[in-house]
């Protein structure tokens, strides 16, 4: 992947796509960007393009270049692409300015647009591509319509444990990083007995709603455990026993199914993949999902065969790693044992949920450093099981007092933020 990769599809030819809003969409866009000078410079040149295409023949790469974006200095912090922050900044700035007439986004104007690191990550995963990156976009919020996504956390699937127990899979403590450790056992995964229990939407729904409980529930937990945003993950795949058996047509097609689904709608979520216990046939499996992944998230993956141990330790602590992995830990993945044992509040509707994450994405904005630290975050992890988590509203009441706690300490007055 080079870093000119950033230059975003030409204007000309996406002139038709946009032609239809015609003087609307510029003049809602500079109602929302006024208050930036050199965004709303920015914005303008682009909708010029977009409106006349027959005018321009520059990339929309090209355009925020031209309209001020500077060149990288020494010692910037750069992204793959080459990119700095205030420069991702202009780019989702205009990918919310160009989201924001497509029907999908303004049916949940609410939350479509709010989550700019999310907005990000479909940026990243199509090379900031603008045009592709909304295609993608929007498409992503079709899926969460269709399988409803929004409510599937608070939905219960009687068949989860079975299903677990025949696609073992789940999360376990978190890496050197702070990100939260995924394992998968993928050699034992019988497939043909999940489908004599239950329907292949169950199976999708279900892996869904994990997903889901990674991004609400337990990337919080481990950034407030790290004290700065954790947004990815560290997956290990054992594929001890994989053999021709289990790559049945049905096991391929749902597979195949499960990680269309994380391309898709979870991009640039999975940090690093440790594949281990490979064997020959193991070369069999992986050129069937290997076409399926992008170049990017192929360059993430490792691959090791029985001496896996001092690799995984680059990565983790022993004490983080089940037994069963060459680790110390006398936990399994069925546990669910994290950060987010502790940290994480008993949340039981979607209010709560909408609550809960307006309250993430005010304390880890998108412009925020990594090393930025919240004066209340916890640095406390997770030792063992929970009996009860506290309410949404307690959890809230103590990270109240915390603060207050943290601010005394430093000597200042809480009648100086009243």
């Amino acid at each position: 992947m080079t870093k000119d990769s950033i230059e975003a599809s030409n204007a000309h030819s996406h002139g038709g796509k946009y032609h239809s809003h015609g003087a609307s969409t510029s003049s809602h866009a500079h109602d929302r960007i006024r208050g930036s000078n050199k965004v709303s410079k920015l914005f303008t040149s682009v909708s010029d393009a977009v409106l006349h295409p027959s005018k321009h023949h520059l990339s929309l790469g090209s355009l925020l270049h031209k309209s001020g974006t500077r060149e990288p200095a020494p010692g910037d912090d750069l992204n793959d692409w080459g990119m700095t922050v205030d420069d991702e900044a202009e780019h989702v700035e205009l990918f919310k300015q160009v989201l924001a007439e497509e029907p999908e986004v303004e049916a949940k104007r609410d939350t479509a647009l709010s989550d700019e690191r999310k907005l990000l990550r479909f940026l990243k995963a199509r090379n900031f591509d603008i045009d592709k990156a909304r295609e993608m976009y929007v498409k992503h919020l079709r899926w969460r319509k269709e399988y409803e996504v929004d409510d599937i956390l608070f939905k219960t699937f009687p068949e989860r444990e079975s299903i677990l127990e025949l696609m073992p899979q789940g999360y376990h403590m978190s890496d050197k990083e702070g990100r939260p450790i995924y394992i998968q056992y993928v050699g034992a995964i019988k497939v043909h007995k999940v489908m004599a229990i239950c329907t292949e939407e169950t199976v999708l729904k279900l892996f869904i709603q994990e997903y889901e409980k990674f991004v609400h529930y337990k990337l919080p937990a481990c950034s407030q455990a790290a004290g700065r945003y954790i947004e990815q993950s560290l997956n290990i795949l054992d594929v001890n026993g994989l053999s021709l058996s289990v790559l049945t047509k049905e096991t391929q097609r749902c597979l195949k199914k499960l990680t269309q689904i994380t391309q898709d709608n979870y991009p640039e979520m999975m940090g690093k993949m440790i594949i281990i216990n490979a064997p020959y046939i193991f070369k069999v499996f992986f050129s069937i999902v290997k076409p399926m992944l992008s170049s990017r998230t192929q360059s993430k993956i490792e691959v090791y065969g029985s001496k896996y141990l001092d690799k995984l330790l680059n990565y983790a602590r022993i004490d983080c790693l089940p037994e069963d992995l060459g680790g110390t830990s006398r936990f399994t993945i069925f546990d669910d044992i994290g950060p987010w044992s502790n940290l994480t509040p008993e949340i039981t509707s979607k209010k709560e949920l909408d609550m809960y994450d307006s309250m993430q994405m005010s304390k880890w904005p998108r412009n925020s450093r990594d090393n930025d630290t919240e004066a209340y975050c916890s640095a406390s992890g997770s030792s063992g099981t929970v009996d009860q988590k506290p309410s949404l509203v307690e959890w809230m009441s103590k990270l109240e007092n915390d603060f207050e706690k943290s601010v005394v300490f430093r000597g200042m007055d809480m009648g100086d933020f009243s």
